[in-house]
């Protein structure tokens, strides 16, 4: 246990000894924000941002179609008239 003491008694003056890094921002950071302020550009998206963007509108498109065209089946679904759902099937084995 000694030596335990001894070695933790050593790391916290050696941590007391350290210095302080200063918090401060690097050289110029503050005047590079305020140029690209001032600049008020708005960066080009990338080709990459424009094909993302362009497959989620086509994703959206299908989807909607995928769901106006099974809007009847999904709506009989939720509804207790087991009538419907034997003329779908019948519809389906047609």
């Amino acid at each position: 246990m000694n030596n335990a003491d001894n070695l933790w008694k050593k790391l916290v003056t050696a941590a007391k000894q350290t210095p302080v890094p200063d918090p401060g921002a690097p050289f110029g950071f503050s005047t590079r924000v305020v140029a690209r302020w001032l600049a008020g550009g708005k960066p080009q998206p990338s080709v990459w941002e424009l094909l993302s963007m362009r497959s989620l509108a086509v994703a959206v498109t299908v989807m909607l179609i995928c769901v106006g065209v099974n809007y009847q089946v999904v709506e009989d679904q939720f509804t207790n008239d087991p009538t419907r759902a034997v003329e779908v099937v019948a519809q389906m084995a047609e």
